[in-house]
């Protein structure tokens, strides 16, 4: 499940799970991620999640919206990518399906198995 981290001067201010197909950031207190910092605009992002896609969308907001040091108005989402919202940094986290599980060796009689497998 994709969550975001949002943290200020490298220290982890909270973890948000997305569980939403739109899920809202900004300062007022009715948003999903509530940012409480002058530099943040009221309505200021809102992620849209579909499927295993996500991508941001910047509300118009008076500082922007940067992802991975690059304003941007609507992006797609990867796994790592940092969203800058005033001195804010939020990083987004997705681990692909099937990530957690180990893979799957097949050997046939007469293969040599690959160094460092078990």
């Amino acid at each position: 499940m994709p969550r975001m981290i949002v943290s200020i001067d490298g220290v982890v201010i909270k973890e948000v799970q997305l569980t939403k197909e739109r899920t809202t950031l900004g300062r007022r207190p009715y948003n999903d991620i509530v940012i409480d910092n002058l530099a943040v605009s009221g309505e200021h992002a809102v992620i849209h999640m579909a499927e295993h896609e996500v991508e941001i969308e910047d509300l118009g907001s008076t500082n922007g919206t940067y992802v991975n040091a690059k304003a941007v108005k609507r992006q797609d989402l990867r796994n790592g990518d940092t969203i800058e919202v005033g001195k804010y940094k939020i990083r987004f986290l997705q681990e692909a399906e099937g990530q957690n599980f180990e893979k799957t060796m097949i050997f046939k009689p007469g293969m040599v198995p690959p160094v460092g497998s078990a």
